[in-house]
């Protein structure tokens, strides 16, 4: 019994039978074919852009506080990922006027730098939870509320990302600079 088709991949060890990713397979009379077994797809690459990293999921997590409306995750073909993130601008006004901060518009708002810690914190949290590849490195806060009419969003209310890349490409370039 060899190692045929299951030889180490550069840079790694050879670490045998038990330590490889080869598996026996029982075929015909019961001989054995070994077989490397694929890698999972976010532990092939420690670059985002030679891994598939599902953007939704991230945005799903961090649409999970309460002071997150949207967001939007950046990374393809990139170095690393970043955000755009719309703030829920009735639980951040009522955060906000707890804590007295004086404020006139969704943007005044969404500019504070208090209201920027508070959805740091929420992003270092969810990072928390995600593999190196797949966390966010930086974000912005949007300074508007998106909306269906604008073409932000669809009819039931999912961003569209073409649209928003196209929209918000310069603050997105300056979360790469």
């Amino acid at each position: 019994m060899g190692f045929s088709g299951c030889a180490p991949g550069p840079g790694e060890p050879r670490l045998g039978y038990l330590g490889s990713r080869c598996r026996p397979r029982l075929r015909d009379g019961g001989t054995r074919w070994l077989r490397r077994q694929a890698r999972p797809n976010a532990l092939a690459s420690a670059k985002p852009q030679d891994s598939a990293i599902s953007p939704s999921e991230i945005e799903n997590r961090l649409k999970v506080s309460p002071y997150v409306r949207e967001a939007m995750v950046v990374g393809d073909r990139r170095k690393y990922l970043v955000a755009l993130i719309g703030i829920e601008a009735d639980t951040v006004s009522d955060w906000a006027a707890r804590r007295g901060l004086a404020f006139t518009t969704y943007g005044d708002l969404s500019r504070k730098p208090e209201v920027q810690e508070l959805i740091s914190g929420w992003v270092d949290e969810v990072n928390g939870d995600l593999a190196q590849v797949e966390t966010i490195k930086r974000f912005a806060l949007l300074e508007k509320e998106l909306d269906h009419e604008d073409g932000e969003l669809t009819a039931t209310l999912k961003v569209k990302r073409r649209a928003l890349e196209k929209q918000f490409e310069r603050q997105i370039t300056e979360l790469y600079v």
